[in-house]
């Protein structure tokens, strides 16, 4: 598939595979942009349901106009019958990346709860539920935005199930226990599987655990989870009962939408500042200790007094300079995470150089090449 043309799109590179399909990083050749082409997997092509499902699907997302939610261009046909759908492509990682690093920042676990509620509140407002909420199905874009995947399973309220009464769809931990028992199911069930998500976010584990599939969901059906809490240390009391709300076994005892969640979650919110408001660094969350604070002060300062926690950059300070003696001004630019804040704070006066990345109207641009080091640097 690497490099192949299908319809106007180039498939560039593979970004990821799942059960019902392969997800492929493609060129637009007709409006020149970066997609994501989801195909349906080549065992499945053959499977009307999985067909109809998968159709399903790009209907579903299509509706909805959400930036909580993945855009869908639309769906075509390859010339020998196989289905995919072209999307929106954003750089970021999936949430299961980042809880599988462990526990995230209270401020950076809310933030993401309600933009998913957010997205999940306009999907409900339609007539439309998920049932496949999980920490794969949430990605997190670079600037801090939460993205809705994946609505390969979701049902229009009151419409006809699709599948067969009694089959379970969804991944097994963060199943409802409504979906467990194979019944009927509504937007109450995004709001248990948004607070499983919610939960291990800030616990780091899962409020229902075993070591076989069937030990799980005997857990979700049976099983009352320790409060988030008690791995993780005091929480919000508030927050702690919403979280615990969620989980609640009998649908009627959980809040009724996701407008009752949000109402909870948002005052927190702007009570702790999230970093995804406030420095866009969600993927980087393991820089901060349990209580916030950073403890490597030259990630988070840029003052002078830090100089001494800067490492490696002697070689690339040097060319900064050689670079300003000819020039007054010194845009510093380079891909993601290779250190463009740190090579002007580091070594150079307020006002002497200043980070532009690609900002328009710099009429000429120079390249100073940017590496990890390991020295430290010693301020003067």
């Amino acid at each position: 598939m690497i490099g192949t043309v299908i319809s106007h799109y180039r498939i560039l590179s593979q970004l990821g595979e799942g059960g019902m399909g392969v997800v492929y990083r493609s060129e637009d050749l007709k409006l020149d942009r970066t997609v994501a082409l989801k195909f349906l997997s080549s065992n499945l092509v053959r499977d009307r349901e999985a067909q109809l499902r998968f159709v399903h699907e790009a209907k579903a997302a299509s509706a909805l106009d959400h930036p909580n939610i993945c855009n869908i261009h639309g769906i075509e046909e390859t010339d020998d019958g196989r289905l995919f759908i072209a999307m929106a492509c954003y750089e970021g990682e999936t949430l299961k990346d980042i809880v599988d690093r462990g526990p995230l920042d209270l401020e950076d676990a809310l933030e993401i709860a309600v933009q998913a509620a957010q997205g999940l509140a306009k999907a409900h407002s339609l007539g439309i539920v998920h049932r496949d909420i999980k920490p794969d199905n949430v990605f997190l874009t670079e600037d801090g935005l939460v993205k809705l995947l994946d609505f390969g399973i979701a049902k229009l309220m009151g419409s006809t199930q699709m599948t067969r009464p009694g089959t379970l769809l969804g991944t097994v931990s963060y199943m409802s226990p409504e979906q467990v028992r194979g019944e009927e199911v509504d937007r109450r069930t995004d709001l248990w599987s948004l607070g499983v998500v919610l939960y291990q976010m800030l616990s780091g584990r899962l409020p229902f655990e075993g070591t076989t599939q069937e030990a799980v969901l005997h857990a979700i059906v049976k099983a009352q989870p320790e409060p988030p809490g008690e791995f993780r240390g005091k929480l919000p009391p508030a927050l702690e009962r919403a979280v615990m709300k969620c989980l609640q076994k009998d649908v009627s005892e959980r809040y009724q939408g996701m407008e009752a969640l949000l109402q909870v979650l948002q005052p927190l919110v702007g009570r702790t500042g999230s970093h995804l408001t406030r420095q866009r660094t969600v993927g980087q969350h393991k820089l901060f200790d349990a209580q916030g604070l950073q403890p490597y002060p030259g990630l988070a300062s840029f003052s002078a007094k830090e100089a001494e926690y800067f490492h490696g950059r002697e070689s690339q300070m040097e060319a900064v300079w050689q670079k300003l003696r000819r020039e007054r001004l010194l845009a510093v630019g380079r891909t993601l995470g290779r250190g463009k804040d740190i090579v002007p704070a580091s070594g150079c006066g307020p006002g002497q150089a200043a980070r532009l990345g690609s900002a328009a109207g710099v009429p000429r641009r120079i390249s100073v090449p940017v590496a990890a080091g390991s020295p430290r640097l010693k301020p003067e």
